[in-house]
């Protein structure tokens, strides 16, 4: 029996969802640990204008991609899925940017249209900034799935977590309300990118430099429809 249990532990399939599955556990459990702190700490007030925030960053971060990010674990070739990572990061970019504009000029109406009235103009403006920053982690992730380098996918779940936890808590104690919420939101997906960016620069420069152009533009319109 141990020696069966060895062997399928050995197995890639197995040992990639053993990765993927403890880091869920872990991150799941430390929200379900940390949630009564948290529900302390910040009001219901707090959490429902969070809540807000992070429901239109979760709407805006899918299609700030135009859905590249998805296709990424497509290729067979390591050059072409990296194609799709810039073609991702690139509209990413783009739209964050135009997003951040039309609130910035036109605040009142989506102030009114997001939260039904006046709100701090930060709050709103943070909506593109964080759908970035999301959308961002979201690429890199499925980046590492095409590598098959589920444990780094793993522990950056776990760094996101840990780190938002660490930045909610001390926020949380100090009294800062909404912008904590909004801080530890950052500092997750913030420190995760640059984890998953590092690694990328590091680890695949050949890659990086064997990427063009043609390339790029070649993949954005064969998988522009998926």
């Amino acid at each position: 029996m141990t020696d069966f249990i060895k062997k399928l532990f050995k197995r890639e399939f197995v040992k990639n969802f053993s990765f993927l599955f403890t880091g869920t556990v872990f991150v799941e459990a430390i929200r379900f640990l940390l949630s009564p702190v948290f529900s302390r700490l910040y009001t219901p007030a707090d959490f429902g204008t969070f809540g807000t925030m992070a429901a239109t960053i979760g709407v805006l971060s899918i299609g700030f991609t135009l859905k590249y990010e998805v296709a990424v674990v497509l290729p067979e070739k390591k050059n072409d899925a990296f194609s799709l990572v810039i073609c991702a990061l690139s509209s990413v970019v783009f739209f964050s940017f135009i997003v951040f504009i039309l609130m910035l000029l036109f605040r009142n109406f989506f102030s009114e249209l997001i939260f039904k009235g006046n709100v701090v103009p930060f709050y709103l403006l943070y909506i593109s900034i964080g759908a970035m920053i999301a959308s961002l982690a979201s690429v890199f992730k499925n980046w590492f799935v095409f590598l098959k380098e589920f444990k780094l996918y793993a522990t950056v779940s776990v760094l996101t977590i840990i780190t938002n936890s660490i930045v909610k808590l001390v926020l949380g104690l100090i009294g800062v309300g909404v912008p904590g919420l909004i801080a530890s939101h950052f500092a997750g997906f913030f420190f995760a990118v640059l984890f998953m960016a590092v690694h990328l620069f590091v680890k695949h420069k050949d890659v990086i430099k064997e990427t063009t152009f043609d390339l790029i533009k070649k993949n954005a319109i064969k998988y522009k429809n998926y």
